[in-house]
């Protein structure tokens, strides 16, 4: 059975990676915002989904 090679035979420098560490940091972020806001807003909705549901239930 032959051996599967798992990295390229060109090493990135520490400073490629920090570069690409920094990327993906980044985006990461970015993605972390739009799921906060994504889910704040979906909170927001079943709220006031529940408080019509309470209002309807008294009336």
């Amino acid at each position: 059975m032959q051996r599967a090679v798992l990295m390229a035979m060109y090493e990135p420098s520490d400073k490629e990676l920090s570069a690409l560490m920094h990327d993906v940091a980044t985006e990461a972020k970015k993605k972390a915002v739009v799921v906060k806001k994504q889910l704040r807003e979906s909170i927001a909705v079943e709220i006031q989904k529940a408080r019509l549901k309470l209002h309807t239930l008294k009336v």
